[in-house]
């Protein structure tokens, strides 16, 4: 980044620093973060990842976009306290860039619809009903106060790049602004007191200074910034004394100081990277939380009495008399089982094919089939597999 004067006067002023108490919110790994004004105290708040940009009143009320909503959250723990509602329906697409209200009740935001229309919507951060009607045509809201808001980037050649509208007012009433000669297109606006910054074509960060009322003072160009890393620069936000202005480029969120310019335009120093890899900072009166601190273990619970184990359960055998082959076809085959708990099927198979069955706990006598008596009688020895549950034994009759 370049610091490119655009007044004459380009004498340097040495700053106060900006109260501490201060915070910037800002989002980081899509997540929520909060830090210290010059970049310390980094303080992570929610663990999602699901957040792509959030604002904060100057209470600390905490809104953040995730996906195609809008959520308030506990600026402590990242907990969703409510979701906000949003006028979308078949046709709109957002919401974008939140800006909460000073007083934390209300949160501006963008829309477009299918053709890339823009529009302004406000909702109320408690999860009622959201103001209506929409504005439409200029979008980046920003609030002036609790009431009216400037909006940026004009819908035509035709328009002026800002205009001061009214929360609820009708779609068809605001007072269009300015737009500067050599800053058109301006976007991406913040106001505090009479200063107002604003990005043209994402790679020009101009600082003015205005006289009079927003929407109607003369507005002078004081200086910008160039060169942005990355390519670009995003979300400008001054500070609540405006004396300081954070903004994003392609390596995180950076740091300008702002000279006193009640008399005139002055050049300040350079902006310095104070927090990187982050984007989108939004700079609230609020401090920064105080990260919950966990509950000290409980002591170990006392060992729990052992628990009897029945013994296991002995394996359940088979075995057989010995006997003739032509015994068994008449008499069936006598089997006896050992620690059968119910009656048990066991048969014999001849060949795969099962040839004689019976079932009992202790004695069993498995009877040949018919066929099986017949077809084996002609036989001079038959091995059999005998089976009874996961159990098996071969037998040779002969």
């Amino acid at each position: 980044m370049r610091l490119s004067p655009l007044a004459l006067v380009l004498t340097a002023l040495a700053l106060p620093a900006t109260a501490q108490a201060d915070s910037i919110s800002y989002i980081k790994g899509g997540d929520v973060w909060i830090a210290s004004p010059d970049g310390s105290n980094q303080t992570r708040i929610t663990t999602s990842g699901a957040y792509k940009a959030v604002s904060q009143g100057d209470d600390g009320t905490l809104v953040a976009v995730s996906d195609r909503d809008l959520y308030r959250l506990d600026r402590t723990t990242g907990a969703v306290l409510n979701e906000i509602n949003t006028p979308l329906g078949i046709g709109w697409f957002g919401p974008w860039e939140p800006a909460v209200s000073p007083d934390g009740t209300k949160v501006a935001y963008e829309l477009r619809d299918i053709n890339g229309y823009p529009a302004v919507a406000y909702s109320n951060t408690d999860g009622s009903i959201q103001s209506r009607p929409l504005h439409t045509g200029w979008t980046w809201p920003s609030w002036i106060d609790n009431t009216w808001l400037v909006h940026s980037e004009k819908p035509n050649a035709l328009a002026e790049d800002t205009i001061v509208r009214a929360v609820g007012s009708p779609n068809n009433e605001g007072t269009p602004w300015f737009t500067h000669p050599g800053r058109t297109p301006l976007a991406d606006v913040d106001i505090k007191g009479d200063l107002f910054a604003g990005i043209t074509n994402d790679t020009i960060l101009t600082v003015f200074r205005f006289t009079g009322e927003p929407g109607t003072g003369a507005v002078d160009g004081c200086f910008q910034y160039e060169n942005p890393s990355g390519g670009k620069f995003t979300g400008p936000a001054f500070s609540p004394d405006a004396r300081a202005l954070v903004w994003g480029e392609g390596d995180g969120i950076w740091r300008g100081d702002m000279p006193n310019l009640s008399g005139g335009c002055i050049a300040p120093p350079d902006g310095r990277l104070i927090i990187p890899g982050a984007y989108n900072p939004d700079w609230s009166p609020a401090a920064v939380p105080v990260p919950q601190t966990p509950p000290p273990p409980a002591p170990p619970a006392p060992p729990a009495p052992p628990v009897p184990v029945p013994p296991a359960a002995k394996p359940m055998t088979l075995s057989t008399a010995k006997q003739s082959l032509k015994t068994a076809l008449k008499q069936g085959i006598t089997v006896t089982l050992a620690n059968a708990t119910a009656k048990t099927k066991v048969t014999a198979s001849y060949k795969k094919k099962v040839v004689a069955s019976g079932t009992g706990t202790t004695k069993v006598t498995l009877k040949f089939t018919k066929k099986a008596a017949k077809d084996l009688k002609r036989k001079r020895s038959v091995k059999l597999t005998l089976k009874a549950g996961a159990v098996t034994k071969t037998l040779t009759l002969k």
